[in-house]
């Protein structure tokens, strides 16, 4: 795509902004970032300028698993919720006033949910965490997205854009700069349909990218659930 591209190691998740505007004022250059738009919009509100230029999921897949089974009380009220993304637990609690939604370490939130330290856990559905919650329980768990956890409680929830490729303004405004994010958006769909085509091929170049082992608590290190985790996510793309 004649994009030279170089990847960053990861941030924590929701310093994406600050990270990427960090990097083009110590090394100038073109930077792009991805994250979650219901995280990345209060990053914006605190004065981070950054803008989203385009979308990779169609629509948020964030919503709650639990055990096969669960009772939702009345309300939600009561209910203990674990989240991992200190935006994204926010939004939970605003959806769910009546219940508890507590911080927890993204590597442990499964085993809190299996383990019954908790009622439900902040995932991306149908992606990676419910096929290894399913592996665990040996059945599906129990998965509604954000919009029908707040009809539960009676609230209206409308959820933005998922996976949010974003760039400093700065970068936007110049002529050049944007040519270059726009083969470099153009490259990261052409991406996308090829994964579409061949999720193996795909989900091997994303081992061979990744550190393996590194997080074991949500996925499994195996070259299978990694193929279904990107056929999955290209339904959403």
């Amino acid at each position: 795509a004649g994009v030279e591209l170089h990847l960053l190691p990861t941030c924590p998740p929701g310093h994406e902004p600050a990270t990427v505007l960090k990097g083009v004022q110590a090394e100038g250059g073109v930077w792009a970032g991805v994250m979650e738009q219901s995280a990345l919009i209060p990053e914006i509100q605190k004065g981070h300028d950054v803008k989203g230029m385009a979308a990779m999921f169609a629509r948020s897949p964030l919503a709650l698993a639990m055990k096969p089974g669960y009772r939702v009380p009345e309300g939600g009220e009561g209910m203990v919720i674990g989240g991992h993304v200190p935006p994204i637990v926010e939004l939970i609690q605003r959806i769910t006033p009546k219940s508890h939604v507590k911080s927890v370490e993204r590597e442990d939130k499964l085993a809190m949910l299996l383990n019954g330290d908790i009622n439900a856990v902040q995932v991306y559905a149908k992606c990676m965490e419910t096929i290894r919650l399913a592996e665990h329980l040996g059945q599906e768990p129990m998965v509604a997205s954000l919009e029908e956890v707040g009809r539960w409680v009676g609230n209206e929830v409308h959820l933005g854009y998922s996976q949010v490729l974003f760039s400093p303004t700065a970068n936007l405004q110049d002529p050049e700069a944007r040519g270059l994010l726009r083969q470099f958006c153009n490259a990261t769909f052409e991406g996308w349909r090829q994964a579409e085509a061949d999720p193996r091929a795909a989900a091997l170049d994303v081992m061979r990218q990744q550190e393996s082992g590194a997080v074991t608590g949500q996925w499994l290190d195996s070259e299978e659930f990694t193929v279904e985790s990107v056929r999955r996510c290209c339904e959403l793309v």
